[in-house]
Order: C-alpha cells, then structure tokens, then sequence
C-alpha cells in the first residue's frame, strides 16, 4: 500500500539505520530496498539547508533523540548527481511499540522542486520588467519606502536617482520598436555594470530608469550617475548600416530622515531629471534640501562647487538646483511640465 503513495516513505530502526522505503523514496534517493537497507538514513537521503546546502544532521538521528515529532520543513536534497539541487518538504516522527518505547522512526519526504520554482518564477514575474530583466516599478517604490524607514528610524543616508534617456525616441522611430528594445536590453545590462552589489536598478517604464542607492553620500550618488552617464554616452548601437549614440539626463536627490515621502522623492528626482534635459541634457542634476518651517522638507537652490555643502567627485558634470514637486500645468506624477521628449 505505501509503494502507491506519491510522496516518499522511509522507515528506521532504533538505532536509524533505514529498515525500508517506498518505490518514491527509490526514485527520490536513487536507492533500492535491497541497497538502501541497514544503511543510516542520514546517507540514504542525505539533507542540507534551504538556505546554503549545508549538511544537517539525519532527521532519523533527532528524531530518536528527541523522541518526539520534527518537521515539516523544506531542505534541498544532496544526492550530488544533479547540477539542481531538488528541494523536498519533510517530517519525521518516532516509531512506538504497544508499551510506548520508541523502536524507530518514519521519515516523509516530497520533491516540492517544482513547485518551488513555479513560485520563485511568479514572483520574479511580479517584481520584475518582462523585457529588461530589471526590477519593476512596483517593487522599486517598495525598496524605496524600506530605505526611507531606514533614514528615519537608523539615521541612514541613501539617494534617489531618476534617469531619462537622451535621443531614444529618435531610435526607436528610426529603426523600429524591435531595435528599439533590444537597445533598452543592452542599456540595462550596461547600467546593472555601475551598480553596487546593494543598489538597485529598474524600470519604471519606457525609457525612463531609476536608481536607489543605498548607504551613499550625495556626492558618491553623483560619482556613481556620472559612471552611468559615461558608459550610456559612449554606447553605440548598430541598426542596419547606422550607428547611433545616445546620452542620459539624471536626476538625484538624497533620502534622508527628513525626506518627505517616496512619492515626493521619486517626483523630485524627476524633476530633477527634467532639470538636467532643459540644461542640455546629458548630464546628472544633484538636488539638496533642508528643513524647512514646515514640516516637509523643502529643496532649495544653490551652486555646485561653491556652496561646499555636498561633496561632488572632482570633473563631476552635476548641478544643484531647486526640485519642486508641484509646478502648474505639470507632469502628473512628477512635477515636470508636459513637454515633448527627445
């Protein structure tokens, strides 16, 4: 009866050496009943953590030991013949005779592989940009919210960065929406190459991108947007017999524990990327704040090099200037006047 049970079933002695298995637990372990039997279980169907494959202890060991149920947990399975460790959800329980003494132990395993990996794909789905691999709007505007708790309660200090791409509409109507998605692949490969391992990057939609950078001054945000803007500028795309450049206008703004909202910082930052355009372009556009009377912050204009006041790396081709979130007939989430992009 046990060998038409899906899931696998091992059985123990006293001292946990496997007594028998069902034919899931043949498929699971790579084991037979006639090689399998009198072996310690732990070998059988060796274990390891979910986290780091880090072996663990034979559940038929803590089991007896314990002399009480364990499980059920998750655990990848180290049979070592695959590259893919499979992932199996198991429980052990101890075996009694009539008079209560505890003889063995049954272990029940089942290979969640799958299931874990159509989980793991869905949320990957929901948190990241089908075409750039990049992370999503969504779940950038979660990290932001995480980061800006961060400031208020520990005092940490992060930026913001928003970045418009200079001269992708030309592209794209030149060559078609095709090339043109392939040159926002290539662009976000080059700007997840910036990146500290910490930062993130994504897609909030079109040819707009933005950047959290966490645990970083003003002036580093800068340094690290102006390695952006190089790496962009001197990108070359090949469409037929063409070869285009492009540039990149960034917008950066501080998160700090006085900083308003994520919704007022991503305006900010926008506005700033907008700043950056009506300069030229091409350039990264530094916005500092202070504290006002009020209780919002409120961002203020000053020069760059002259004020002192924030660090900029020596060549850095950023501004400060005054970002405000609200201007009339604006953008609708971002404060930038309608206004036709290049």
């Amino acid at each position: 009866m046990l060998d038409a049970l899906p899931d696998a079933v091992l059985t123990s002695d006293s001292a946990g050496n496997v007594e028998f298995l069902n034919r899931a637990a043949e498929q699971l372990s790579g084991h037979t009943r006639e090689t399998a039997s009198g072996r310690p279980l732990g070998e059988v169907l060796p274990l390891g953590s979910d986290v780091d494959d880090t072996p663990l202890e034979s559940l038929a060991t803590r089991c007896l030991r314990a002399g009480a149920s364990l499980g059920p947990f998750e655990a990848r399975l180290l049979e070592g013949r695959e590259t893919a460790r499979r992932v199996v959800d198991v429980s052990a329980a101890p075996i009694r005779n009539p008079a209560g003494a505890v003889t063995g132990t049954i272990l029940i395993a089942r290979d969640v592989t799958h299931a874990r990996q159509v989980v793991q794909q869905l949320s990957h789905q929901a948190t990241h940009d089908a075409l750039t691999g990049l992370v999503n709007r969504a779940e950038f505007e979660r990290r932001l919210t995480q980061a800006l708790v961060s400031a208020t309660k520990e005092g940490c200090k992060h930026a913001l960065g928003f970045l418009d791409l200079d001269g992708f509409k030309r592209i794209n109507d030149a060559c078609g929406h095709l090339a043109g998605d392939e040159l926002l692949q290539e662009l976000s490969a080059l700007l997840r190459r910036c990146m500290r391992a910490r930062d993130t990057v994504a897609r909030l939609g079109g040819d707009e991108f933005g950047i959290l950078l966490e645990h970083c001054s003003p002036g580093k945000a800068v340094h690290i947007a102006e390695e952006m803007r190089k790496v962009i500028n001197d990108h070359r795309f090949t469409c037929g017999e063409r070869t285009y450049s492009m540039g990149v206008s960034i917008g950066i703004v501080p998160v700090r524990g006085d900083s308003a909202s994520p919704t007022q910082l991503l305006s900010a930052a926008d506005a700033a990327c907008y700043q950056a355009k009506r300069r030229g372009g091409n350039r990264v556009q530094l916005s500092v704040y202070k504290e006002a009377s009020s209780a919002a912050p409120r961002f203020f204009s000053a020069e760059a090099q002259a004020s002192g006041k924030v660090p900029l790396p020596r060549g850095a081709n950023a501004d400060i200037h005054p970002a405000h979130p609200t201007l009339s007939g604006s953008h609708p989430q971002s404060g930038r006047p309608r206004t036709a992009r290049a």
